[in-house]
């Protein structure tokens, strides 16, 4: 019964930290650089508009935290949740192989065909 409560309770923190990361995407996102980038990926419309620079400097702030809880329960619904991801796995201090097996989940991902953009794959 205790486990249970504990495990609820882990799940719901997750989920904060997952809604908080979409939701620091959301208010750092720019309208006139969210169009910029969805000429350069005609037919994409899950472009938020964030810049690089600040993708990168959340990644290294999720690297250093729990990156591998962030990777577990990340989503995939926008091009700049992808590319984040991918700062995290490529930043993350890993052996080849741990960091191999967090790439393959990003890579099929991608082929499911969410988010294939040529930022994403830069």
């Amino acid at each position: 019964m205790m486990e249970q409560s504990i495990r609820e309770q882990l799940i719901r923190e997750q989920s904060i930290r997952e809604q908080s990361i979409r939701e620091q995407l959301n208010e750092l996102a720019e309208e006139k650089y969210r169009i910029f980038t969805s000429a350069l990926t005609p037919g994409k419309e899950n472009i938020l508009g964030v810049r690089i620079p600040i993708l990168k400097k959340m990644g290294v702030k999720i690297i250093k935290g729990d990156w591998r809880t962030y990777l577990e329960q990340a989503k995939d619904d926008t091009m700049e949740e992808v590319m984040l991801q991918g700062m995290v796995i490529g930043g993350c201090n890993v052996d080849i192989e741990g960091s191999l097996g967090w790439q393959r989940i990003l890579y099929r991902r991608l082929i499911a065909g969410q988010c294939v953009t040529v930022s994403v794959a830069d």
